[in-house]
């Protein structure tokens, strides 16, 4: 299951390795020292919600596709 580390730590811990499909080599989720849940692959920060609740992507947001 997943385990919050305190405030502070900037750590978001996982029972066992984060999954995608399979795989877990890629996909990182931390929380940053401003409290910033951050989500990278391949150790690259691709997107961010921020402790007001804004979120921050790398690239552009799509709305009403087909995620492949």
């Amino acid at each position: 299951g997943l385990k919050l580390a305190g405030k502070g730590t900037g750590k978001v811990e996982f029972a066992s390795n984060l999954q995608v499909n399979g795989n877990s080599g890629n996909w990182t989720i931390e929380v940053d020292d401003d409290d910033h849940l951050v989500f990278s692959y391949a150790g690259n920060a691709v997107f961010a919600i921020q402790d007001t609740g804004t979120v921050i992507a790398k690239d552009d947001i799509t709305a009403f596709g087909t995620p492949t």
